[in-house]
């Protein structure tokens, strides 16, 4: 176990100071926000004899222990599982149904409504079987003094760790409505992302394998009708001959071919659309042009949104930036970020852990320094958060149109080729008599 001095403030905002021992800063910071402090600052203690001058001070908040929670054994086995390490069950319920669940949610808080509360009116109100019994356990845990956040860390297949790290940062800085409705926002316009893809699928399933099939079973096509015609057979057999013609050339190599292809887009579009492949479309997105920038973009202002919550609440730029990067909802992104603050000490600057990951502009980082000395950083985090979604929302028309544009000239260009070939082979039957294709 380690000793850590932390500095915090209770729910009437007074300061308190003290010191616990604990696995990680993470173990911590969640104990002490199940006791309704907001962590300012937080530091191991390492002197040997530093560790026995604090024992000797009387703490009163350490007497308390978190209060326990019975829970089920794999809920057990999870909430030992800390941030830092991504070991985490994707979660297994649709994005939209979280989205739709965490803005009612948020709404409720924001009435006044508590957390436990909501979590219950939610849990009774569930349209999927699979969101009832997580959202129960939350509110039973929340009922018994556990922080928001730490509930839903214990509900993996439900709450994604930044899910929980935006509740977790919501309840250090005292807008945990507003940090449910922004990650409700955030899964939303994600899924508008998402849903412009159809055009992709279409050409995966359809367009490109048509004139694979067709390419290599022309013959098999054509055979029919040049039978029908050295047989001088009525005009009426022409169809079922064509008919038999094609369901030959699905069975020639050339349809073998792209039916497989169209059962390996088809199986591959299904697997990107899962949980599973949650790390990889992340990375991705960081990769491909255009999108790379709406990506980092959004990224960007939802770190930057809960960071200027977390300074104007008083929080330490360490605590700030440790704290704000969990809320980050592009996995690789978050890494980043969590591992340029891993190193960082206590007294370093916002404006310094942002130089050191490279994720600002040069005039955003300028802003960040110039607000440093004139004591307005949560004003001039804020100012940047909205300025880079307005980029990201830039970005994302930019992409949109890019793949309507690709989807268009892969759509034609498969389509040009497919009556090429089709009536190409009709052509050139004609002109030489039906005796080759």
């Amino acid at each position: 176990m380690n000793q850590f001095q932390y500095e915090a403030r209770d729910a009437a905002n007074q300061i308190q100071t003290g010191h616990e021992s604990a696995s990680t800063s993470d173990e911590l910071i969640r104990r002490l926000s199940a006791k309704g402090l907001r962590v300012t600052k937080l530091k191991p203690v390492t002197s040997a004899a530093a560790v026995v001058g604090l024992a000797a001070a009387a703490d009163p908040l350490r007497a308390a222990p978190a209060p326990a929670v019975a829970t089920p054994p794999a809920v057990k086995q999870q909430s030992q599982a800390q941030p830092d390490a991504p070991t985490r069950p994707h979660p297994k319920a649709d994005e939209k149904d979280i989205a739709l669940m965490l803005t009612q949610m948020g709404d409720l808080i924001k009435a006044g409504i508590s957390p436990a509360e909501a979590a219950g009116q939610m849990s009774k109100r569930a349209w999927k079987a699979k969101l009832r019994d997580p959202l129960a356990r939350v509110s039973q845990n929340t009922a018994k003094g556990m922080a928001l956040s730490t509930a839903m860390d214990r509900e993996p297949e439900v709450f994604s760790s930044s899910v929980a790290g935006a509740a977790r940062c919501g309840e250090m800085a005292g807008c945990l409505p507003e940090a449910l409705l922004t990650i409700s926002h955030q899964q939303t316009e994600t899924r508008k992302i998402r849903r412009s893809y159809w055009w992709m699928r279409l050409i995966g399933w359809f367009i490109v394998p048509l004139p694979i099939a067709i390419g290599f079973g022309r013959g098999y096509l054509m055979s029919g009708v040049r039978s029908v015609v050295d047989s001088s057979a009525s005009p009426g057999d022409v169809v079922p001959a064509m008919q038999q013609g094609g369901k030959d050339m699905l069975t020639s190599p050339g349809g073998i071919v792209a039916m497989v292809l169209v059962l390996a887009l088809t199986a591959f579009l299904i697997w990107v659309n899962t949980p599973l492949a949650r790390r990889w479309r992340h990375t991705m997105a960081l990769k491909v042009p255009f999108l790379k920038k709406w990506a980092e973009g959004e990224s960007l202002s939802i770190f930057l949104w809960f960071a200027s919550k977390m300074a104007k609440s008083g929080a330490s730029p360490w605590m700030t930036w440790k704290l704000s990067a969990y809320a980050v909802p592009n996995e690789v992104y978050r890494d980043r970020l969590v591992a340029a603050g891993a190193q960082a000490t206590e007294n370093v600057e916002f404006s310094t852990l942002a130089a050191q990951a490279e994720i600002l502009p040069l005039e955003y980082q300028s802003l960040t320094t110039t607000a440093e000395m004139t004591g307005t950083v949560p004003q001039a985090l804020d100012n940047i958060s909205r300025s880079s979604m307005a980029d990201a929302q830039n970005s994302e028309k930019q992409f949109k149109m890019a793949t309507r544009v690709a989807n268009g000239l892969v759509t034609l260009l498969a389509w040009v080729l497919t009556m090429l070939l089709v009536y190409g082979g009709y052509v050139q039957a004609i002109i030489e008599g039906f005796e080759s294709i």
